[in-house]
């Protein structure tokens, strides 16, 4: 909940920055999007891969829309295949993307957990690891 409440300030953040300029707000959303944004939701997302993947595989067996409940179930259901169907080649593509600059000290910061201990030095094939691990993890 409060990572969710600081998403939204950092959003509501840049919106005053564009409506006001204020210098300020421009500081503060600058600071929190640099610290929040990427790097605890990818970690998150990483460590619980797996539990996503049982919790939607258990849920596609009551897979209905009949009352609020089922249909909030089954909206995790879906929102919880996509992740587990997508994170993988998301992390693969962009580690793959700017392996060149993964060394840099604001990409590790915002995007590090991607590829947190691999030897970038062993060239790009050590980004397979990633794809290996999420595989391992279904």
């Amino acid at each position: 909940m409060i990572f969710a409440i600081l998403l939204i300030t950092t959003a509501c953040a840049h919106l005053l920055h564009r409506i006001a300029n204020f210098s300020v707000t421009e500081r503060v959303a600058n600071w929190l999007s640099g610290k929040l944004c990427w790097n605890p939701i990818i970690r998150f997302l990483t460590e619980s891969y797996m539990f996503i993947a049982v919790s939607s595989f258990i849920n596609l067996t009551e897979f209905t829309f009949g009352d609020s409940g089922s249909r909030a179930s089954s909206i995790s259901t879906v929102v919880g295949m996509l992740i587990i169907t997508f994170l993988p080649f998301i992390v693969f593509y962009y580690t793959h993307k700017k392996f060149k600059k993964l060394r840099n000290k604001k990409v590790q910061s915002r995007f590090g957990s991607m590829y947190e201990g691999l030897d970038l030095t062993k060239g790009r094939e050590v980004i397979l690891a990633r794809l290996f691990f999420f595989v391992r993890r279904i």
